[in-house]
């Protein structure tokens, strides 16, 4: 097939909305940007001029252009520091809880859970980030992973903007991607003529509204560095593939039907014609896609659909490979034409590769900044956007985290820590939190031994963070290269921050804890 690239950069935030449940009065954005986005936005460029009435289902030239699946809108993903498009990250792909090194082990290659040297002993966790860049140089395999830049901004709907009324007004949250980030997108055609006409809607410099809210200052993006290529690979394989498997990675979300009843499915067998027998792994998320037609103002069926990423491992034969071939170019299931049902096949076949954190924003001020108050003023920015921003992974890291509730220690044992650990924020010392710990009576000392959070008692957990507070930002998952700056002026994860964070996780660990006493 002939493809189209490009770049999208956000001038706003953008907010493409993920229907997946969740709270009503909120909206979480996807972290790509989605062909059919992309798709709808050249639809209305190509209606520019026309009478509506002359678009319809029956218009042959509309139908393959955009529904047909002679041309394919594939997601866009974060852009690499090569300028290459980053994929969505294997779910096979682990590492362990407290790697400094972050080493990434593939389990569709070896089952380490089952391994006697690595099973009992290592605590393993899925890769958080949710694209990465996989390659090859003189140096040997390497791994970027890409964590996107999210807002969070809270809004407040009010039928009359002139006037507040006590009982009139609601107040919604959107997690949106950032501005100043860019996204690569790929357009697929069959044919030189739908090509052509495709690359004459999508011209360098072009603004585009995407998803929703652009009245509110969402959605803004810039089009430019389009090229074409006659042939295009979406992934280059890395490693060498075993001599008796097949590993398949989704590289977009998928939807798979059984044609027999009708059911989504969320195995690939059918798709490939083979049994159950020969698939002898598989690592697999799923979620709930849907979205809405503006010309209906209605919203349309919501389909289960098998997460990208999810990696499935079947026994090697010619004919699968052969069938797999042909696939992997045009993609399998339905709604191909809006970037789904993208594969990869023995692309990830290294293991015990150091894995680092990239950096795909680029700076919207690369100024240096010299002026003292210009200075003094950025500084307060930066800090107060880290703290927004660390905030966020707080939540995320406490939602992660629980007592066992068989072992939780009474709730007046929880509070007294409680104090005890704000005690300790407040004067910025945590040796208050462990010398706590050692003088409580043996009672109420048993109770936190008992108590089992991330595999270990309470008190251990607790004392090994007083002890080192920077392993917090391991347990949030925060990244330096992830956090805001402002021309020269960066985050700093400092000491005091992290003795911060640290009390301020455990206190949220132990009142979430006392909800649960209360709730027993």
């Amino acid at each position: 097939m002939k493809a189209l690239t490009f770049n999208i950069r956000l001038l706003e935030p953008l907010l493409v909305n993920d229907i997946s449940g969740g709270d009503p009065n909120s909206a979480i954005g996807f972290e790509f940007i989605p062909g059919s986005v992309i798709r709808g936005a050249l639809i209305g460029k190509y209606l520019q001029g026309k009478p509506k009435s002359s678009i319809d289902a029956e218009d042959a030239e509309f139908r393959e252009l955009f529904f047909d699946r002679a041309v394919c809108f594939l997601n866009a993903y974060p852009l690499n520091k090569d300028y290459s498009r980053s994929l969505p990250t294997p779910l096979s792909w682990h590492v362990e809880k407290g790697d400094p090194d972050n080493t990434i082990y593939d389990f569709a290659i070896e089952d380490y859970l089952d391994s006697e040297e690595n099973g009992p002993e290592k605590n393993w966790k899925k890769v958080s980030e949710p694209f990465c860049h996989l390659f090859e140089s003189d140096e040997g395999e390497g791994i970027i992973l890409y964590q996107p830049s999210n807002q969070v901004q809270i809004h407040i709907f009010r039928a009359n903007r002139q006037k507040e009324t006590a009982g009139e007004s609601t107040i919604f949250r959107y997690q949106a991607l950032e501005a100043g980030q860019v996204f690569s997108g790929i357009i697929l055609a069959e044919s030189e003529l739908c090509f052509k006409k495709i690359k004459d809607l999508l011209t360098d410099g072009v603004i585009f509204n995407f998803g929703k809210s652009h009245l509110a200052g969402y959605g803004h993006v810039k089009i430019n560095n389009i090229n074409s290529y006659d042939e295009w690979e979406e992934y280059s394989a890395v490693g060498d593939g075993e001599d008796n498997a097949v590993v398949i990675t989704l590289l977009s979300d998928t939807i798979i039907r059984d044609e027999n009843t009708g059911a989504y499915s969320t195995n690939l067998n059918s798709i490939l014609g083979t049994d159950s027998k020969s698939l002898k792994k598989a690592f697999v998320n799923t979620r709930v896609r849907g979205g809405f037609n503006n010309t209906w103002n209605l919203p349309l069926p919501q389909v289960l659909a098998i997460r990208a990423g999810s990696v499935f491992v079947y026994e090697k034969s010619s004919e699968l490979l052969d069938r797999l071939e042909t696939l992997k170019i045009n993609g399998i299931g339905e709604k191909r034409e809006e970037g789904y049902g993208r594969i990869a096949v023995n692309w990830h076949q290294i293991n015990g590769i150091k894995a680092e954190i990239g950096e795909f924003q680029e700076s919207t001020l690369p100024c240096e900044i010299k002026d003292p108050d210009s200075l003094y003023l950025a500084k307060r920015i930066v800090n107060r956007m880290t703290k927004e921003k660390l905030d966020q992974y707080l939540i995320k890291a406490v939602n992660g985290l629980e007592i066992n509730k068989e072992s939780i220690p009474k709730k007046s044992q929880l509070s007294r820590m409680r104090v005890i650990v704000r005690r300790s924020l407040n004067e910025n010392d945590l040796s208050i939190v462990t010398d706590h710990l050692e003088k409580m009576k043996k009672t109420a000392r048993d109770q936190f031994q008992n108590a089992q959070i991330e595999r270990k008692s309470l008190e251990q957990w607790i004392k090994e963070f007083a002890a080192n507070p920077q392993n917090v930002w391991d347990t949030l998952q925060v990244h330096q290269n992830n956090l805001p700056s402002l021309g020269n002026i960066k985050s700093d994860l400092n000491d005091n921050l992290a003795c911060e964070y640290t009390a301020r996780l455990i206190d949220a660990v132990l009142h979430k804890a006392s909800k649960e006493v209360n709730n027993g």
